[in-house]
């Protein structure tokens, strides 16, 4: 983070010299306060962003993001991208205005979000299936996109898109299922095949009692 900062042209000089030399004994309460204080003189407007919270997020991290979030300088936008919501007091945030929250299903395109991705580079009758497979999705969406770039005029077969070991399938194994436990994970596998579900269907798919 520290950093992420400095690369942003927040002098931070001091702060990295004091942890290469003081590497052992630099707390992390000092280099938070550093870090505060470096941002503060500046002056300057930043936004830093945090992708992928939820792999670092420990009750641990969580308190210290909260606590930098309380004493960031007004100017300072913090961002945090996350599949899971932080446990950083966001309840509390939104309702005094401090935070604002952009759920999945705000970031799914509308038909005419996915019109002006794939405008020029697929037909429409093709359109109306990706879109009713992608169900939004941008992720699937650019996928198909750069797909579809490739055959150049040729149709795109969506079972391309969606096949095993193929792109999207690629792309949520290292994004998606990497990240989860095993047991997670086979849940997920064994039940893929259900378009809904409760305790009871997935307890007999599974075999279990």
């Amino acid at each position: 983070l520290i950093h992420s900062v400095a690369a942003a042209g927040i002098d931070m000089s001091r702060l990295l010299a004091q942890a290469d030399q003081t590497l052992g004994e630099l707390t992390i309460e000092s280099a938070m306060r550093g870090l505060i204080a470096g941002i503060a003189d500046s002056g300057a407007p930043l936004v830093v962003i945090l992708d992928d919270y939820h792999r670092a997020a420990t009750p641990e991290i969580d308190a210290l993001m909260t606590r930098i979030i309380a004493l960031l300088p007004q100017d300072t936008r913090l961002v945090l991208g996350s599949r899971t919501r932080p446990r950083i007091n966001v309840p509390t945030l939104l309702a005094s205005g401090l935070a604002a929250e952009v759920s999945s299903d705000m970031m799914r395109f509308t038909e005419g979000e996915a019109r002006l991705l794939l405008e020029g580079v697929t037909a429409p009758p093709e359109f109306a299936e990706l879109l009713a497979q992608a169900e939004g999705w941008p992720v699937a969406l650019q996928l198909a996109r750069l797909l579809l770039l490739q055959q150049g005029s040729q149709p795109l077969p969506l079972a391309r898109l969606t096949a095993r070991g193929g792109h999207l399938s690629s792309f949520l194994a290292d994004q998606v299922l990497r990240t989860l436990p095993d047991d997670v994970v086979d849940f997920l596998i064994e039940t893929s095949i259900l378009e809904k579900f409760n305790a009871e269907i997935t307890d007999s798919v599974r075999q279990r009692s």
